[in-house]
Order: C-alpha cells, then sequence, then structure tokens
C-alpha cells in the first residue's frame, strides 16, 4: 500500500493528528453523560466482620484480605454472602477463613465466624447452583492437597 494511503491510520508516536472532520467536539454534558458520582447511589459502608475490640493494637500480622462474595436472591431476601482470609482464625487451630452472610442486600451482615472442622487455610471462592439453590465454597487446605469444599442447602445460613 502506498505511504499516502497509510497516512490516514497511522499516527506518528508523539504527534497529534491534526481533525480532519472540522466539526466542533461535542462536551460530555452535551451528550447527556454524567459523572461517576452523579451516576452510583451512594451506600454506607458496613463491616461484613466483626472488627477485634483490641483493634488499635493489633500487628502486622493480623490479616482479613482476600475476600470473595455471593449474591443471590432466594425465600424473598437479596442475600450476600462474603468469605475472607482471617488471622483471627487461626487461634482455634488449623483455620484461616471467616465468613459473613446479609439477608438485606448488604445493608447489615452477621459474622459467621469459623467454618466447620479444622483445616481451611483460606483463599475462599463461592458458586451456586442457581437451579437447586445449592451452596459451594471452597478452601485451600492447611494440610494434604486439593481442596476443602463447604456445602449449604439452606441459602448459606449454615
Amino acid at each position: 500500500m502506498p505511504r499516502s494511503d497509510r497516512s490516514s491510520w497511522l499516527r506518528p508516536i508523539g504527534r497529534s493528528v491534526p481533525r480532519t472532520d472540522r466539526r466542533p467536539a461535542r462536551r460530555r454534558t452535551q451528550l447527556g453523560l454524567l459523572n461517576l458520582e452523579q451516576r452510583v447511589t451512594p451506600v454506607a459502608n458496613v463491616f461484613a466482620n466483626v472488627p477485634e475490640a483490641n483493634e488499635g493494637t493489633l500487628t502486622a500480622n493480623y490479616t482479613q484480605n482476600e475476600t470473595s462474595t455471593l449474591n443471590f436472591t432466594a425465600g424473598g431476601n437479596n442475600t450476600v454472602l462474603v468469605a475472607f482470609n482471617d488471622s483471627g482464625s487461626f487461634a482455634t487451630g488449623n483455620r484461616f477463613t471467616g465468613w459473613a452472610r446479609s439477608t438485606d442486600g448488604g445493608q447489615t451482615f452477621t459474622d459467621r465466624g469459623t467454618l466447620p472442622g479444622n483445616n481451611d487455610a483460606g483463599d475462599p471462592i463461592w458458586a451456586r447452583d442457581s437451579v437447586s439453590g445449592k451452596i459451594y465454597l471452597m478452601t485451600l487446605p492447611f494440610t494434604g492437597n486439593g481442596f476443602q469444599l463447604f456445602t449449604s442447602t439452606d441459602n448459606g445460613a449454615t
């Protein structure tokens, strides 16, 4: 292809290409676009877990991170389940996963504490079968290979 044919789609790096259509640029407000702050409904920053009473004296080794969230509607409730690495759970054995449940769309949460058993090492992930409603939570194991699988048939209540 001759150079003159490529010039319409090739732009040299570091140089601007002059507009050739000469139509005035439309401003965002003329297009009806809103700022992000105008499009998003503000919500409260709600804790999904119970902060420790001694949180001001906690060391850098105390963490709650790597969250996983599942949101679904069942039984007339907008349910939100969250799971997270929780080093505070480690004090009770080979546990490193905390979880919480909300039945009002995330407006409030109930901290559900630790998972059953004694072999969850965190890095949680949720899944839900939309036909049966069965909920799955998978974590890494402290001992052995593979993963730990937890299930719920009551919309995450247990």
